[in-house]
This record gives C-alpha cells, sequence and structure tokens, in this order.
C-alpha cells in the first residue's frame, strides 16, 4: 500500500498575524499564531493537508493533522538540541515545519507532546463535534439551555 502525498498547507497568510511564545520543556520556545486569527481558508488548508488515504487509521488521521496544524501555526521556534541526521549521515538544522514537516518528528518526546498539547484548542476548532444539549454549562459548548 503506497502512502498518499502530504503536502504541507502553505501558512503565508498566518505569519504576518498575532503571534505567543509558548516555553518548550527543554528549555527552548515556540511562537504559535493566535487562533483567533486563523480563517476558514487556513481550516481548509490543514484539512486538505492532512490527505486522509484508504484505510489509514484514527491516529494516523490524528497524527496528520496535528503535524500540518504545527506546519501552519508555528511561526518561529528555537530548540536546544540537533534533529538528527539526514539518511545519507548529513547533518541538518533545525527549520520551521511548514518548510520540512518531517522536523516535528525530530522534537523530544517532552516537546512533541507539549507542542499536541497546545494545538488541542486548533484541533477543537477544526473538529467542534456535533452539538450535545447536555453540554450546556460548558462554555465552549455550541448550545445553550433548552429553557433559553
Amino acid at each position: 500500500m503506497t502512502e498518499p502525498e502530504h503536502t504541507p498547507p502553505p501558512p503565508a497568510s498566518l505569519i504576518v498575524r498575532h503571534t505567543e511564545r509558548h516555553p518548550l520543556p527543554s528549555g527552548g520556545w515556540l511562537d504559535l499564531t493566535d487562533l483567533n486569527r486563523m480563517r476558514a481558508k487556513d481550516l481548509r488548508r490543514i484539512t486538505r493537508g492532512a490527505n486522509v488515504g484508504a484505510g489509514d487509521s484514527n491516529m494516523e488521521v490524528m497524527f496528520r493533522v496535528n503535524d500540518h496544524l504545527a506546519a501552519t501555526l508555528i511561526t518561529d521556534w528555537k530548540l536546544p538540541y540537533a534533529p538528527s541526521d539526514t539518511d545519507d549521515g548529513q547533518p541538518r538544522d533545525w527549520v520551521l515545519p511548514r518548510v520540512d514537516l518531517t522536523m516535528i518528528e525530530e522534537l523530544e518526546p517532552a516537546d512533541y507532546n507539549k507542542v499536541r498539547k497546545l494545538l488541542e484548542p486548533a484541533v477543537k476548532l477544526l473538529f467542534p463535534g456535533e452539538p450535545d444539549p447536555s453540554d450546556y454549562e460548558d462554555e465552549s459548548s455550541p448550545t445553550g439551555p433548552a429553557s433559553a
């Protein structure tokens, strides 16, 4: 089975928007675009970039969505360790995930988990789920009380 091609979404429209710096467990940091500055076109690029193939597991789809969210939302970063060498043994430098999506795979586990945690609000924005009247007390719920 061949893997579908995955092209990182072009995040040019996001680069000029507001960002916030977040520390990473390794001592590094990253700047993320403010989600309130995203537009539908950004969300569409992310979902297109995840490019789900037949037979992909839910976990694989979420990895791809997270990778493409990172490629779109990370506007800068500094990490205190080097990425792995290329397959042919050449050293490489950190570049942003929008330039090389495989950079996400080079993060240390604690940094990767922090990035995933930082991206959770964006995942909820992309996949809000079905409205549920029983969650009306939750401020993020799209439904209000039935008596309102």
